[in-house]
């Protein structure tokens, strides 16, 4: 097919097109598809993701630092007192060691 060919298309008559002009159409129609799905729908989830991947980053950061600074402090109940619920449960254990109160769950 020759470009005189193609510039003698007529728009409005699409189906009598010779099959590799309508695949050239078809073709570009289908990329130009895809470009926009990809620009008003990907490209907005795909920015969330990064910065939810910065965000793990950064907290991967944080629990680490904090660990460092438990194990540095070498008291466990530095760590404890941090967490309402072990110290709690630490409360119970030790009243049910000395007699004292229901037994711990």
């Amino acid at each position: 097919m020759t470009l005189d060919e193609f510039r003698n298309l007529d728009p409005k008559d699409m189906p009598n097109w010779p099959l590799p002009a309508q695949l050239v159409v078809l073709t570009f129609m289908a990329g130009v598809f895809l470009f926009l799905g990809y620009f008003f729908v990907l490209s907005d989830q795909m920015d969330k993701l990064n910065n939810a991947h910065q965000q793990e980053e950064q907290l991967k950061q944080t629990f680490i630092e904090k660990k460092r600074q438990a194990i540095k402090s070498g008291s466990p109940a530095t760590a404890v007192e941090r967490n309402p619920a072990v110290v709690w449960r630490t409360a119970q254990a030790t009243a049910h060691q000395r007699g004292h109160g229901r037994p711990a769950d």
